[in-house]
């Protein structure tokens, strides 16, 4: 029993195949996903979908040459982007990415696009995000002609490789464009009527586990599902009593929920749903990781300073430091908003109780580490304030836990729970196999194929 996972990223595309049985990866192959498109804006961010569909066709064929029989095929990717398709199910347009920032450009006086619908229709609508997109496309007339529905790149793809010229959508795809009813699991039409988006542009609701269609080779292809959704699927046993914490570039605490639960009262928590009638808790910050890499570029500026040549990497430095030396019991105080919030984007990050004794490397380090952990535990305890129970697994995932034995540490004393990470590293593209074995009728639900998951 083997399975296929792919995870389209923005800046990698990863495949994997698994042996469904005892969990175990055969073989995992990542290549860059180098297809962005230059342009003459600074704030478009857009890839080719042409050159997306040909890399990950590429390596599916070369899997299947290899390994045989494949059971089903699985894919998820960047969610919050879309693309436009014409009715022959062919894409009319690049992929405008989640980073894409034509959304915050003015719209009135007052607001940008993005703040314009927020306003109009009542749900938080951020630049990226794929009816924000629509509006301003459709505002400058760059809606390219023929338009038959908008969708994400995992829906596109899991349609061609599929053989299939009609697209349906997940919830946990559709949630991410924006303007989507989450109690109801679909999208708002009503509301979108009043910036005039009208459903015809968007494809069908597929709940739950389906399959698009299959290969020439009739291998099943699952619906796509979102990239943080299969994350969680791929890396914890227990939906609803583990946290997930993941620090890549930046980072996410993540919590299962059973049902609906409203969360307005707390508004830097997001609650996404999942496969059929559950959510999952998300709570993003911008940095993450990203800021302790900072730190590291920091120390190798001086280095260079003094030598004037190019220093090497510094990490295993800064892991001698933590691992040899002790921090001030005076701390710095670090705030790592140093790319905003979600909600503030022009937040900054600080440095803050500085004295004559604690400005120090090893001070520096421990309250970067500090920081990252405590940003991603203040979101879970407003989970656990909404949500009224506390999770008792915690599970970590992504290369600055994985490869930060310092940060592990500072994050199972705060959670106060042993952490458990998963021997594989390809959470997402681990997590939409397993899904497509379940929608696939090999396992006949997702907790139970989850019990292949190991930890180190």
């Amino acid at each position: 029993m083997r399975a296929i996972g792919v995870d389209i990223g923005t800046t990698t595309i990863c495949v994997v195949i698994l042996d469904g049985e005892t969990g175990g990866v055969l073989e995992s192959r990542t290549v860059a996903n180098d297809t962005f498109i230059s342009s003459e804006y600074d704030y478009e961010k857009i890839q080719s979908v042409d050159l997306i569909l040909n890399k990950v066709t590429t390596i599916i064929q070369q899997f299947i040459k290899t390994y045989g029989n494949i059971n089903c095929i699985g894919v998820t990717g960047q969610m919050h982007g879309i693309l436009y398709v014409n009715k022959e199910g062919n894409a009319i347009s690049p992929l405008y990415t989640w980073q894409d920032g034509r959304g915050n450009l003015p719209y009135t006086k007052d607001d940008t696009y993005a703040q314009y619908l927020s306003k109009k229709t009542g749900y938080h609508m951020a630049s990226g995000y794929g009816v924000t997109t629509h509006f301003y496309n459709m505002c400058n007339n760059l809606v390219p002609q023929g338009i038959s529905t908008i969708c994400t790149i995992s829906d596109y793809i899991a349609m061609k490789i599929a053989n299939e010229k009609v697209l349906v959508m997940t919830p946990s795809n559709a949630a991410s464009l924006g303007c989507f009813d989450l109690r109801n699991k679909r999208f708002d039409f009503k509301v979108l009527e009043k910036v005039n988006i009208y459903k015809e542009i968007f494809p069908t609701i597929k709940i739950g586990y389906g399959i698009v269609g299959k290969t020439k080779e009739s291998i099943p292809v699952s619906v796509a599902i979102g990239d943080n959704q299969a994350s969680v699927l791929g890396s914890v046993q227990d939906m609803e009593n583990t946290v997930l914490v993941n620090v890549g570039t930046g980072s996410q605490v993540s919590v299962g929920v059973l049902s609906y639960l409203d969360n307005q009262s707390c508004l830097d928590i997001e609650l996404r749903p999942s496969i059929c009638d559950d959510f999952i808790f998300v709570g993003s910050t911008l940095c993450g990781g990203r800021a302790y890499a900072m730190l590291e570029s920091f120390f190798r500026e001086v280095m260079m300073l003094n030598s004037n040549t190019a220093c090497p990497s510094l990490y295993d430095v800064m892991d001698k430091v933590m691992s040899e030396g002790k921090a001030s019991q005076s701390p710095l105080i670090i705030s790592t908003r140093f790319s905003g919030t979600r909600e503030n984007p022009e937040e900054r990050g600080s440095i803050s109780n500085i004295d004559i004794h604690n400005f120090t490397p090893i001070n520096m380090i421990t309250g970067m580490l500090e920081e990252i952990a405590r940003e991603l535990f203040n979101l879970y305890d407003k989970m656990c304030e909404i949500k009224q129970a506390k999770a008792t697994i915690l599970v970590g995932s992504g290369n600055g836990i994985r490869r930060n034995k310092h940060l592990q540490r500072i994050i199972e004393e705060l959670f106060n729970l042993k952490l458990n990470i998963p021997i594989h590293e390809e959470e997402a593209a681990y997590g939409v196999a397993l899904f497509s074995l379940v929608a696939s009728g090999d396992y006949e639900s997702i907790n139970e194929v989850q019990k292949v998951i190991k930890y180190i």
